[in-house]
């Protein structure tokens, strides 16, 4: 991947008078893509939907509230996420401005139109997202490095004027906190832990394998959460023998 993709835009510029522009830094962080603003969230398209079925992503931080990290650190670690995820959704062509996001303090839920193919978030999206958090993790520090663990699914989705909610965003959150999914992060030390719900990959994944997506590195597991026993498939990158 070409790493100019993720580097870092113009810095704030603001009008004066007679039409002149002065540059005004956004801010002072550690890695050069971080100085574009954070990206917005509570994004609230202004469609509504009433149970079309739309692709779901969460996000989640791994450890996020580990002793290691301070206060400073976490809040590099979210604008660090949220700027990756931003361009990564916009180079598979879904700008962030048309998606439904709610920040999760250690993640966040991103609602994608129902117009749109779920193949553009599992063939494209998360690809350009595992090349910015490969980068990122290159030279970040301890505290600094993120293990983002992400699931995929598809579903019904239901808005009114507080947010979104649905059984399908209930069965994401239950996806992204699966323990094995953890462990598997904690023992591989991988950038990115991808976990697809079955519908997700027997629909999407499977039907496009090598186009460009390829199901061969996707383990099946089950597993239970609260009351749920769940199938899915997981998928990890930037593991430490890459």
């Amino acid at each position: 991947m070409n790493r100019q993709n993720y580097a870092s835009g113009a810095v704030g510029t603001q009008q004066l008078r007679g039409g002149a522009r002065s540059r005004r830094p956004v801010g002072t962080l550690p890695f050069r893509y971080l100085r574009r603003a954070a990206a917005p969230v509570g994004g609230r398209p202004a469609t509504r939907w009433t149970g079309q079925i739309c692709p779901i992503v969460l996000t989640d931080i791994t450890a996020f509230s580990a002793h290691r990290r301070s206060d400073e650190d976490r809040l590099i670690l979210r604008r660090t996420m949220y700027d990756m995820l931003q361009r990564a959704f916009e180079a598979a062509g879904l700008m962030w401005r048309e998606l439904h996001t709610e920040d999760r303090g250690d993640g966040t839920l991103i609602v994608v139109p129902p117009d749109t193919p779920a193949s553009a978030v599992a063939a494209r999206a998360l690809g350009h997202l595992a090349a910015a958090l490969r980068w990122h993790n290159q030279s970040a520090s301890d505290a600094l490095r993120m293990q983002l663990r992400v699931a995929l699914h598809a579903g019904p989705v239901i808005r009114d004027a507080q947010g979104v909610t649905g059984h399908a965003i209930n069965q994401t959150a239950r996806l992204v906190q699966a323990r094995i999914l953890r462990k598997l992060l904690t023992e591989t030390r991988a950038d990115l832990g991808v976990i697809v719900s079955a519908y997700i990959y027997d629909y999407v994944i499977r039907q496009h394998e090598g186009q460009p997506m390829d199901a061969t590195p996707y383990q099946k597991i089950r597993f239970r959460v609260k009351e749920s026993a769940l199938t899915a498939w997981i998928h990890l990158t930037g593991v430490a023998s890459e």
